[in-house]
This record gives structure tokens, C-alpha cells and sequence, in this order.
């Protein structure tokens, strides 16, 4: 377990030699590994520096998201990601990573960053050899205090010669200073371009690239072979990703949709037969969380047991049921059912789960009770 402790009087960390920051599966584990960290009253940029000079990660805060907003966050044996996330939605946020950079920004950006990041890859794969390797080259992900994004872009692209247009669409920005590990110049780009909505886009004549407005639809497609995905499968995954779509080919199925839901559908395999012997066995947690805000609470269980919960906030809000009520839960031994039970009853809430996603809605008092109002999805 690690401890991080900030004050709104305290200094930020720093230190004459910069330790390597993270990467690759090391990165993964420190992102799982439980922390500790109390904030009182610090501006949420000191709070991110704080959290990558102790931990050696890399944090790109979003140019939209205000940097000086207080942050008064406490958690213990958390682990790093549901601490970055916590904080990220609280402040109408979300975290994302691309290659070994955390990503924090508006939610319409993060939750569809790495679906831009394959649709570029996919435009660098298409350019000629020459150009697809410039776009390829790994180099230095950093810059000073008060650059600007244009000249930025600039710099790289040059340095690897590769052709680049359209950067009069970047408004003059002064950014604070940044390191993150080596990245190839379509990731570098990618991350500063989705600070102003766009994105990759092959030019005329196919030796070059050039910045244009992200698409309304953000998707990506992959193929699956017909025997790896049965039709029960793929009807259950279509339904839990309504923007999805799929098609047959032949003994192929394409599939399009965000890349997150094509990994998840990818590495879904078919639930076993439950017998007697699967009851018994069946997973048991151990969960406590104290005074934590409620909606905090579900994005850890979403981030921990991959759950997906769906609700009407304005519906809950009406009962008297808000995300930002605190809550206590402290449950040992409990399977599925009594963990849920633990978290909604005392709340006033029912839930209905139907595979990982789980409705929540405030508990019928009455026949009469409103329950008019669609569900939204917690992403």
C-alpha cells in the first residue's frame, strides 16, 4: 500500500532528477495496486503532479477541465485507477489511457480516445512506406512551461519528416510543462489534437497526414470467424452496446463499434453451465468503503467487478437519493446478490441485473410511484 498526503498549504513534490516513469505491464500493475491518498482543499493540477511524482506516472490533464479547481478527496486502500476515476467524476470528468499516458478530460473525449487512436494508426497504416514509418517513430513525449500545441506538432513532425496540414485549426494555448515516456509522433499527435477535437485524416497524394474534425460516429470495425462468436453471444454483446452494429460476411462477422466494447466482446467467452457445485464455489467479496459518496461507489464496483450500472439520476435525485450522499458498507463473505443488497437497500434503491449491467431505481413505495423516466448509462 502506498500513502500520498496533500494539503492545500503544501508544496508540490519535486525533485532534482526526475525518476523513469512507468510503462508497459509495470504501469498496469501500479494502476491495480491499492493507495491511500488524503487531498484537503489542493488545486486538482498539484493534486495529479502529486499523484505522478509519487507513483511514477504519467497524467495529462485536458486543457477543458480547470486546473485550479479544489480537490477534498480522501481514500484508502483504493486502487490508483478507481482514484483517478473517482476524482475525474467529480468533476463531470474521465480517465483514459493511451500507450503510457493517462489521459484526464471530458467524458465525450476520454471514453472515445483510443477509438481515435486506432482510426489514426489505421490512416498511418494506409500512407506509403516512407511516410508510415515517420509517423511510426518513437521519440520524447514532452514540453516546457507555456509552450503551444502548434509549434509543438510542428517540431515533431519536422523532426521525423513527416508532412503534416491543417495545424492552422490550433488556437494559440499556453500549456503547463509535461513529460511522459517516448511515444510514436501519431500518439503524441493524437493527445494534443483530442484537446481540440481532432484527428488524423490521410492528405492528397498519400505521403502525408492532415488534422481534421473528429467524425459523428467514432467507431472502429474488427472481424471475427463465425465459430468464434456464436449468435447467443453476439445478440447478448448487441445489446449491451446499443451504438454497435454487425453484419455477416460469409464465416465472418464484422463487428463496429467503440474499441473498449470490441476488446470486451473479443475477450468475452460463453458462461459455463451453473450446476450445485458452481453455487458453492460462486465469488465472494470482502468490500468496505467509508463516508465515500455514493456514485463513487459505483464506479468502484464497476471498475473492480466490471459491472455497468444504469440509472436515472434526476429519478433518484426526486426520491431523495443523491450521488453525492455519503455512504458506509462493510461486507464480508458476500456473493453478488448480498454485495448489491448491502450498497441499494439501506439507499432506498432496487436493482434488477441482467448480466453485467445492473438497473438501479429508487424502491416502489406505490403502485402509483413514477417510473416514467428512461434509464442512463454510466459509462
Amino acid at each position: 500500500m502506498l500513502l500520498l498526503v496533500l494539503t492545500g498549504a503544501a508544496g508540490e513534490i519535486a525533485a532534482d532528477t526526475p525518476a523513469p516513469l512507468l510503462t508497459g505491464t509495470a504501469l498496469g500493475r501500479r494502476l491495480q495496486g491499492t493507495v491511500s491518498v488524503k487531498w484537503s482543499d489542493v488545486p486538482l493540477r498539484q493534486a495529479l503532479a502529486g499523484i505522478s511524482t509519487a507513483y511514477h506516472v504519467a497524467i495529462l490533464l485536458d486543457r477543458r477541465i480547470d486546473p485550479d479547481q479544489l480537490v477534498r478527496y480522501t481514500a484508502a486502500d483504493q486502487s490508483l485507477e478507481a482514484v483517478l476515476r473517482s476524482v475525474a467524476q467529480d468533476r463531470g470528468a474521465a480517465v483514459a489511457r493511451l500507450a503510457d499516458v493517462l489521459y484526464l478530460g471530458p467524458v465525450a473525449t476520454a471514453t472515445r480516445l483510443r477509438t481515435i487512436a486506432a482510426m489514426n494508426a489505421e490512416e498511418v497504416r494506409q500512407l506509403a512506406e516512407a511516410p508510415r514509418r515517420a509517423w511510426q517513430q518513437r521519440a520524447e513525449f514532452s514540453w516546457s512551461e507555456l509552450a503551444e500545441p502548434r509549434p509543438l506538432i510542428e517540431q515533431w513532425a519536422v523532426a521525423a519528416q513527416a508532412r503534416l496540414t491543417g495545424l492552422e485549426q490550433l488556437p494559440l494555448d499556453l500549456w503547463p510543462a509535461f513529460r511522459a515516456p517516448p511515444l510514436t509522433l501519431a500518439d503524441r499527435v493524437t493527445l494534443v489534437a483530442a484537446e481540440f477535437d481532432l484527428r488524423l485524416v490521410r492528405a492528397a497524394g498519400n505521403d502525408g497526414l492532415q488534422l481534421a474534425p473528429w467524425p459523428a460516429e467514432v467507431a472502429v470495425e474488427r472481424t471475427f470467424r463465425a465459430q468464434q462468436l456464436s449468435a447467443e453471444r453476439l445478440e447478448r454483446w448487441l445489446s449491451d452496446t446499443p451504438s454497435a452494429t454487425a453484419r455477416r460476411d460469409g464465416d465472418t462477422v464484422v463487428v463496429r463499434a467503440l474499441l473498449e466494447e470490441l476488446e470486451r466482446l473479443a475477450g468475452t467467452s460463453a458462461p459455463p453451465r451453473r450446476t450445485a457445485r458452481h453455487e458453492a464455489a460462486a465469488v465472494r467479496h470482502r468490500f468496505v468503503v467509508r463516508s465515500m459518496p455514493l456514485g463513487r461507489v459505483l464506479e468502484e464496483l464497476q471498475t473492480r467487478l466490471g459491472w455497468k450500472f444504469v440509472y436515472d439520476a434526476a429519478a433518484l435525485d426526486r426520491a431523495g437519493i443523491k450521488l453525492t450522499d455519503p455512504i458506509t458498507v462493510d461486507v464480508s463473505e458476500a456473493d453478488d446478490e448480498q454485495l448489491l443488497e448491502a450498497v441499494c437497500r439501506p439507499r432506498g434503491l432496487e436493482f434488477k441485473r441482467a448480466g453485467a449491467e445492473i438497473t438501479l431505481q429508487p424502491a416502489q413505495k406505490s403502485p402509483d410511484a413514477d417510473s416514467s423516466s428512461a434509464p442512463g448509462r454510466v459509462n
